[in-house]
């Protein structure tokens, strides 16, 4: 208050040179400020209501107000930045121009320019951030290279640790989304982490710029880098995926080894597993699984199910006895669809004789073994709680396929009642509803063998007849 106009500034300042003021020239005339530490509040002019405890707090303020700065060195480059509070050795040291920033921590919010409506909480948390805004980090080290991203939010340590430019995202977590968004772009990415390491990322040489992933459960979506709109809840759920999108996992270890595969849908614990590349796969059930990872458009149905080619639908494993339902499967089988319709081309009789119909006895269990591709016994008891034993045990009535189909072949037969293994893991199937066909024809073939004979027949009767009445 060097000016000789009357003033009350209500000041208290305790310290070499607090609240000092810059030059002789320059009136200060701020009110309502306390200063206590070596040339805290130092060159104050007009700032009002601030309050610096500690050497070199708020050491460069001029016209800023309503500050607080707790701390050595604490919102030490504050010239008109307001409402500010930092709590803790170089908090907010180099705002200028930011407002209503909250800094706790040692090192919180240190290079923070003219970011608003920021909060760190803890030792370094937001300490590289310069112009974002509305960001929150509370734990050590959170969000600690953010310069421009805004409207984050990160709770425990090392969370968003990289993050830089990247804007709208929630991580909750050790180290959740700790390589997200390295790159200096701008980019917003609306990801959500909850767990440790979740949306962690690879590398920090791999910018993490995949957007509106949602990620729940220890190191969920672990290794994404691009991939995008991906949701994991659960432990390790999708921890593999770098550049797939669209992928939903649900439950501890669902779709975990998936690396680029995009849409695939896994609900239950270790659930589609087995899938890499693969894409449109679905997969509901504890280790309901794909045998190949590049397969499309499988399906996978109930506990321990095996779908082991694409465009394939799989219901349960091999220990179930029973598939129920009210009524009867159908299947579309309208005229107005159907084309290159033949009726010369199904083999009846012919076909028919061939099949060699047989009673037999499945071991399930090493079906299920063989669909796991070859796994170990004692890994394969890791993987089923369920008794084969009943299943076995039941007396099979049908055909065994390799020779349905050397029939086929026989006769010359495009039959496809017949489902041939698409690869090393895949099995033969037969679809004996398809049978029902060539069943039709052969009794119509044999209905027009009977009614020729008996035309022969009646022909010959009716010539006994007349040599009767011949003799006579």
């Amino acid at each position: 208050n060097s000016s000789t106009t009357p003033f009350t500034s209500n000041n208290v300042a305790v310290g070499y040179e607090a609240l000092r003021g810059s030059t002789n020239a320059a009136a200060n005339t701020g009110t309502s400020n306390t200063a206590l530490g070596y040339q805290s509040l130092f060159p104050n002019t007009s700032g009002s209501n601030n309050t610096a405890n500690g050497a070199f707090a708020l050491n460069s303020n001029t016209t800023g107000g309503s500050n607080t700065a707790n701390g050595f060195s604490a919102l030490k480059s504050n010239t008109a930045g307001s409402s500010n509070t930092a709590n803790g050795s170089d908090a907010l040291r180099n705002n200028g121009l930011g407002n209503n920033n909250t800094a706790n921590g040692k090192s919180a919010l240190f290079l923070n320019n003219s970011g608003n409506d920021n909060t760190g909480n803890g030792t370094a948390a937001l300490s590289s951030n310069i112009t974002g805004n509305g960001n929150t980090a509370n734990g050590a080290t959170v969000l600690f290279s953010n310069s421009s991203g805004n409207d984050n939010s990160a709770y425990g340590a090392n969370a968003l640790y990289f993050n830089k430019a990247g804007s709208n995202a929630t991580a909750i977590g050790t180290r959740a989304m700790f390589y997200a968004n390295n790159s200096t772009t701008p980019f917003t990415n609306y990801n959500v982490a909850v767990g440790y390491e979740a949306l962690r990322g690879s590398t920090s040489a791999v910018a993490n710029t995949g957007n509106s992933n949602t990620a729940v459960g220890y190191q969920s979506l672990f290794s994404n880098t691009t991939g995008k709109e991906n949701t994991a809840n659960g432990a390790d759920a999708l921890s593999s995926n770098t550049t797939g999108n669209d992928n939903t996992a649900q439950g501890s270890s669902a779709l975990q080894s998936n690396t680029t595969g995009n849409n695939n849908t896994a609900i239950g614990k270790f659930a589609l597993n087995s899938n890499t590349t693969g894409g449109n796969n679905t997969a509901i059930g504890r280790f309901a699984d794909v045998a190949d990872g590049a397969l499309t458009n499988a399906t996978a149905i109930g506990y321990n199910a095996k779908v082991t080619a694409s465009n394939k639908i799989r219901l349960g494993n091999a220990a179930v006895t029973v598939i129920e339902g009210q009524v009867a499967y159908t299947f579309p089988s309208d005229g107005r669809f159907k084309n290159n319709v033949s009726e010369s081309d199904v083999k009846g009789l012919y076909f028919i004789k061939k099949l060699r119909p047989v009673v037999y006895n499945f071991d399930t269990r090493k079906f299920d073994l063989f669909a796991r591709s070859g796994m170990p016994e004692a890994h394969f008891a890791a993987y089923t709680e369920t008794g084969y034993y009943a299943a076995t045990a039941i007396r099979q009535s049908g055909f065994i396929a390799q020779e349905v189909e050397q029939a086929a072949l026989e006769a010359g037969y495009n039959f496809n009642g017949i489902h041939k293994p698409e690869n090393d893991r895949d099995h033969y199937s037969l679809a004996y509803s398809q049978f029902v066909v060539p069943l039709v024809k052969g009794m119509q073939e044999q209905q027009k063998m009977i009614e020729e004979q008996q035309k022969e027949i009646d022909l010959l009767k009716k010539m006994v007849e007349q040599l009767l009445k011949a003799q006579r």
